[in-house]
């Protein structure tokens, strides 16, 4: 019982320190644009069926293998800055965490392929929105600049009817 008793303070003071980081995270914006760390992350989303109306020899229309013929496709697109000079960021690795509706309850994590666009260097890639509802996008860029640590961006995007 002595023992009980003088262990109790210290898981108290650890499940009090796990609470205080765990809401540490950064709250996701609602907007297609904010900055973190000194880097600026603009994103889009475009149905894939809008890709798909592209004439056959447009380059989006090849990126990451085509767009899929499901109807709930959608391309996002994430273009990078250096927030302080607005220099494009074309060197970072770049990766997607998704949650919501139709993604069970984890998250879907996926690389963002670098596409140079009218040599604008974005990062994109396909994934499944199954419903009209918000969805957490969560952009991860490493070795962004030449930086050594990884900057994390969340958003909140909700996908019209």
């Amino acid at each position: 019982m002595m023992k009980l008793a003088r262990l109790l303070p210290q898981a108290a003071a650890i499940s009090i320190a796990a609470i205080a980081l765990s809401s540490c995270e950064r709250p996701a914006s609602e907007a297609s644009s904010q900055v973190v760390d000194g880097l600026r992350f603009d994103y889009g989303v475009v149905q894939g069926e809008v890709v798909n109306e592209h004439p056959s020899d447009h380059p989006e229309r090849t990126m990451h293998q085509g767009p899929p013929a499901a109807p709930d496709s959608y391309h996002i697109v994430l273009a990078l800055f250096d927030a302080k000079s607005g220099a494009r960021i074309k060197d970072a690795d770049v990766t997607l965490e998704l949650s919501g509706p139709g993604h069970g309850v984890g998250r879907v994590t996926m690389p963002l392929e670098p596409m140079a666009q009218v040599a604008d260097v974005t990062y994109g890639g396909y994934v499944s929105l199954p419903a009209s509802a918000k969805y957490r996008l969560t952009f991860e860029a490493a070795h962004a600049g030449g930086r050594r640590d990884t900057v994390k961006a969340p958003f909140i995007y909700e996908r019209p009817q």
